[in-house]
C-alpha cells in the first residue's frame, strides 16, 4: 500500500480539497511538498477567514443574514469559518431590507425541514416561523443560520434578541440549544449578552436577564458568561436553572443598578460550581442597601466555589454600607478585588480577613488601594 508521501501530487490536492477548514493548515505544515501543492488552497483558506470569521448584523456596517445563509447553503464549510457573531436586532429593524420572493421562497422551505428551531417539527410552529419570514422578520433568518455555526466561539448579543414578549426565533434556537441532546455550539466559550439605553423600551426589555444567562450557562462548552445592563425582572425560576454540569468558570456582571435582588443573583450563583474568576459590579443607589448584599454574595461563593475561586471582585456604590467580612476560608484565592468599607471596619485589622492564598489585593472607596504580595 502506498504512503501518503507517495501519492502524486494530483492526488493529493484533492484530498486537500476536501480537508475542513481547521485542518487545512495544519495538514500543509507536515512537509515541504504538501505545503506547495497546498498553495493555492491556502490561499482561497485565508481570504475566507478574512471574510467570514466575524458575522455582525446591526445597523453599521452589518452583514445580511441571509446573504451569509445562502453563501453557507450553497458552499457548507463556510460555516466553519464563522467564529465570532455579534447581533443586534433591534439596531438593524430601522435599516433592514425587504425579502425578495425568491429569498422567502427558499427561507420557507428551509424552516420547513429545520429542526434546530422546531425540533418536533409541528405544522403550527413552521406556519408561525414561515409567516414571519413573510413579513421580513431578520430574526427568522436568524433561527435558521445559527445552527449551522458549528464552529463559533464568542457570541455577543442585545438581549432584545432573545426577549420572549414577541416570538424570538434567536431565542427559541438558544432555548433548543440548551435542552438538546447533542447541544449545538459545540465549540462556543464565550458569550456577552450587552445593551445600550434606548428610551423606546423599557428596561426590562432591553436588559440581560439571569434566565438569559442561565440559557447559556447550560451549554457545556461555554467557560464565560458576561452581562452588562442586568436585571432580574423577571426573577431567575427554577426551571432557568443551568445543569450542575455547566462549565462555567468565569462570570462578570456589570452596572446592575438597583434592578438585581441579590437572593436572585446568589441563586444564579449556586449553579456555577466550577466558578474560578467572579466579577460583580453594581451602581445600586447608596440609599437602597437592601438591593446589594456584599455579606451574601461571599456566603453564597464560600459554599459553592470555596476550593476553586480564585479571583473575586464585587464592586458597590461608594459610600454603601455592607461590610463582607472575611475572606480566608477560600482555599485558592489569589486576588480579591473590592470597596475598602466591604472588607474593614474600624478596628479591624485587614491582616485577619485576607485568604492565606493571597497574591494581589485592590481596594478602593474614594481612592484606589493595590498591596501586592511578595
Amino acid at each position: 500500500m502506498a504512503a501518503f508521501s507517495d501519492l502524486p501530487n494530483e492526488l493529493l490536492y484533492d484530498i486537500l480539497q476536501f480537508t475542513l477548514p481547521p485542518d487545512i493548515e495544519n495538514l500543509a505544515q507536515t512537509s515541504r511538498r504538501v505545503q506547495e501543492v497546498a498553495g493555492p488552497l491556502l490561499k482561497t483558506h485565508r481570504a475566507l477567514i478574512r471574510k467570514y470569521y466575524s458575522f455582525s448584523l446591526s445597523s453599521d456596517g452589518r452583514a445580511d443574514a441571509v446573504s451569509l445563509l445562502q453563501d453557507i447553503l450553497t458552499a457548507p464549510h463556510i460555516a466553519h469559518y464563522v467564529k465570532e457573531a455579534q447581533i443586534d436586532v433591534v439596531e438593524f429593524c430601522s435599516s433592514r431590507r425587504s425579502y425578495t420572493e425568491e429569498e422567502v421562497g427558499w427561507l420557507c422551505e428551509i424552516a420547513a425541514k429545520s429542526k434546530a428551531v422546531i425540533p418536533d417539527s409541528c405544522p403550527a410552529e413552521v406556519s408561525s416561523l414561515q409567516f414571519d419570514i413573510r413579513r421580513n422578520k431578520e430574526d427568522a433568518a436568524l433561527g435558521l443560520l445559527l445552527p449551522l455555526l458549528s464552529n463559533l466561539k464568542t457570541f455577543d448579543m442585545e438581549p432584545w434578541s432573545l426577549y420572549s414578549g414577541d416570538r424570538s426565533w434567536v431565542g427559541q434556537v438558544v432555548c433548543n440549544a440548551s435542552i438538546s441532546a447533542a447541544p449545538w455550539f459545540p465549540k462556543l466559550t464565550s458569550v456577552c449578552l450587552w445593551s445600550e439605553r434606548r428610551q423606546r423600551l423599557y428596561h426590562y426589555q432591553r436588559s440581560a436577564q439571569f434566565k438569559h444567562l442561565g440559557l447559556f450557562a447550560a451549554l457545556p462548552s461555554v467557560r464565560k458568561l458576561s452581562a452588562r445592563e442586568l436585571s432580574d425582572v423577571p426573577g431567575y425560576e427554577e426551571q432557568d436553572t443551568p445543569s450542575l454540569a455547566s462549565g462555567v468558570t468565569t462570570l462578570e456582571l456589570e452596572d446592575m443598578h438597583d434592578q438585581v435582588d441579590p437572593k436572585v443573583l446568589c441563586r444564579f450563583l449556586k449553579d456555577l460550581p466550577r466558578l474560578e474568576v467572579c466579577k460583580l459590579s453594581t451602581s445600586s443607589h447608596p440609599y437602597r442597601p437592601w438591593k446589594f448584599d456584599a455579606s451574601m454574595i461571599k456566603d453564597t461563593l464560600l459554599a459553592t466555589v470555596k476550593t476553586n475561586l480564585r479571583s473575586l471582585t464585587i464592586f458597590g456604590p461608594s459610600g454603601e454600607k455592607c461590610l463582607m467580612g472575611s475572606l480566608r476560608n477560600f482555599e485558592v484565592l489569589v486576588e480579591p478585588r473590592t470597596n475598602w468599607s466591604f472588607l474593614l471596619q474600624d478596628g479591624f485589622s485587614l491582616q485577619a480577613v485576607l485568604p492565606a492564598s493571597l497574591h494581589d489585593l485592590h481596594l478602593k472607596d474614594h481612592e484606589f488601594h493595590r498591596k501586592t504580595k511578595t
